[in-house]
């Protein structure tokens, strides 16, 4: 399997970046990716070397067209399984898995979503979808330097698996990583939750004015019942096989947006299970 970043304008048409930031976009990257693939063999988020080579990145020398760094994924050339969190799969198989996990993990760090295509993805998100909460929260600072070159040096760099260009960091996508406004009113909203971590009180709720998940926090001034109510809704939510009907809960809470004013998060005080 091999995914390519290619960058796009600025000085990267003339087949170059400058030595600073275009290090730093690719040392991003490549950790972004050591990160995701650690976690799908393992089923533990480690932000530190070592990490379990059953699965390895390796990056190959750049080429020309426009600027192109090249990465695959490498397992034994004898083997035709690997041991991941959910068992033994097909290589083929795990090559899927990792391209739907790094889409799902990269949007949704920028602010997009990503609608799961493959079973072993769809299953983390029923039953560990705290763990990819906090995969994220550990693969955000290499997303954030994987943007370095964005406006010095290049205008996007795109992500290519196949003949499929899966995520696109540009200026937008920088400017709502590295850019936060807090507003503090409170406000009121029904959701469903759709992904909660209790030991880092992070997740993720299913706004349906937004059309999307937004993350939330919840932090230790909140009430009592806050983290509960978001568990039964979220337990509501799985259970339906992520349908939203059923599992809504009313959540008070105050917003922090990029300087666009995209939302990047909601800050929850409170939240009470919503009764038919």
């Amino acid at each position: 399997m091999k995914i390519i970043a290619k960058f796009e304008g600025g000085v990267a048409e003339r087949h170059i970046l400058p030595a600073f930031e275009g290090s730093q976009s690719i040392d991003g990257l490549s950790r972004a990716l050591t990160l995701t693939s650690h976690y799908l063999v393992t089923g533990t988020v480690r932000k530190k070397y070592p990490f379990n080579n059953m699965a390895r990145i390796y990056i190959h020398p750049p080429r020309e067209g426009s600027f192109e760094a090249i990465y695959s994924l490498f397992t034994d050339k004898d083997t035709v399984a690997t041991t991941t969190l959910y068992g033994t799969v097909a290589v083929g198989v795990f090559g899927a898995f990792l391209k739907d996990a790094i889409e799902l993990i990269f949007k949704r760090i920028i602010g997009s979503d990503h609608k799961p295509k493959t079973d072993q993805l769809k299953n983390l998100l029923a039953n560990r979808a705290g763990e990819l909460e906090a995969l994220g929260e550990a693969v955000q600072p290499s997303l954030i330097r994987a943007h370095s070159v964005i406006n010095h040096g290049a205008g996007s760099i795109n992500i290519i698996s196949g003949s499929n260009n899966i995520i696109t960091f540009n200026d937008r996508s920088k400017r709502y990583l590295t850019t936060k406004v807090e507003d503090p009113t409170l406000r009121q909203k029904i959701v469903s939750c759709g992904m909660l971590n209790v030991n880092t009180r992070n997740g993720r709720i299913f706004d349906i004015e937004l059309e999307r998940t937004v993350p939330i926090r919840v932090p230790r001034e909140a009430s009592p019942n806050t983290l509960s109510a978001l568990a039964g809704s979220l337990q509501r939510y799985s259970s339906k096989k992520f349908g939203i009907s059923g599992s809504e809960v009313s959540i008070s809470y105050t917003i922090e947006a990029d300087q666009d004013g995209v939302v990047k998060r909601y800050i929850v005080f409170d939240a009470q299970e919503v009764r038919p």
